[in-house]
């Protein structure tokens, strides 16, 4: 069997692993918002999330809001007591870590109105950031798991946390990463460099998106010269109200 196909297999494993400790969602999701209509949520009444949310403005809405009220199966490892407890601790400065129901360690990094980041235990975190969509919610949920290297997912749902698939994020490709000059290595490229892996962050001041290449973290010392040479460090992609777009 082919060394890099191996070597993907086993990586993968290891990835599976590490998702299923910190319990991650695993899908990248696209897409446009169906038109929907709720109340502003309110943390004591999950409830109130899951009705209908046209009426519902960015600005009503805030990241620890969506913290509360995001369903078992976007956050899976937490339950909702913990996650206030979680806030709590925050607020008042306490660097006291939660833990979440495999007794690993959970806590908030960092918190403001749009965006909130959370450990999931000690090799997973994950990122809730709130978009303007057209004068609509959007959510943007970032998970990471920690190894062999940093490898982020993305997906995206509106205010009462149903899925957005289509029209708003393009995964890059393998030809997205590959420099122009070096196009005519394609061949070799996709020998050498089976997946990638990518740490994918979200700035909300200047509301860019960026995909870092940590695809060197489990190359053989032979092809990383040319992994290395050829790939982009890394993408930069802006939200421009309506979709993510490549700078």
């Amino acid at each position: 069997m082919n060394s890099y196909v191996m070597m993907r297999k086993f990586f993968g494993i290891i990835a599976a692993l590490a998702a299923a400790v910190a319990l991650l969602p695993a899908a990248v999701a696209q897409s446009e918002i169906p038109a929907m209509a709720a109340p502003k949520f309110e943390p004591a009444r999950h409830g109130a999330a899951k009705a209908a949310a046209d009426t519902v403005r960015p600005g009503e809405l805030t990241a620890a809001d969506l913290f509360v009220s995001a369903p078992t199966e976007v956050i899976p490892s937490i339950d909702r007591s913990t996650r206030l407890d979680m806030i709590d601790y925050f607020r008042a400065g306490s660097p006291k870590a939660s833990k979440n129901q495999f007794g690993g360690d959970c806590v908030i990094t960092s918190m403001t109105p749009s965006q909130l980041l959370f450990t999931t235990s000690a090799v997973g975190e994950t990122t809730i950031s709130l978009l303007d969509h057209g004068g609509k919610p959007l959510v943007m949920l970032i998970t990471t798991v920690k190894t062999p290297g940093e490898d982020s997912q993305v997906r995206f749902y509106d205010a009462a946390w149903n899925p957005v698939r289509k029209g708003v994020f393009m995964v890059p490709s393998l030809d997205d990463w590959t420099r122009p000059e070096a196009r005519h290595r394609r061949a070799d490229l996709e020998n050498a460099v089976p997946f990638m892996l990518v740490k994918m962050s979200y700035d909300p001041a200047a509301a860019n998106l960026t995909l870092t290449n940590n695809v060197g973290e489990y190359l053989p010392e032979e092809v990383k010269d040319l992994a290395g040479s050829s790939l982009h460090g890394s993408l930069t992609y802006h939200w421009n109200g309506k979709r993510f777009t490549r700078l």
